[in-house]
């Protein structure tokens, strides 16, 4: 399963300091815990729950991701929404 992320909700202080300073951090909150998000990376596809036959021991497996949220990157928790779009690839 892997995720997409469009039109995020940058307020125009984080569009003005990307270009002129370094942009502020963002942040992916998952069940799976808290990491750096590169927001420049969004429209990427996120890797959200590893398929079970790519025979990896649970030690060196990606961490499934149930759910997440969004934050930093100048925007105040609740004033956006993103759209999200999941596809399911398959695997050989």
């Amino acid at each position: 399963m892997v995720a997409r992320i469009f039109q995020l909700p940058l307020s125009l202080g984080y569009q003005v300091s990307s270009v002129l300073l370094k942009p502020p951090i963002a942040y992916v909150d998952s069940s799976a815990g808290s990491f750096r998000f590169i927001v420049p990376t969004a429209g990427d596809l996120h890797l959200l729950r590893p398929s079970a036959s790519i025979g990896y021991s649970a030690r060196f497996a990606p961490p499934i991701v149930d759910s997440f949220d969004l934050t930093g990157a100048g925007v105040k928790p609740g004033t956006g929404r993103c759209q999200v779009d999941f596809y399911s690839l398959p695997v050989d």
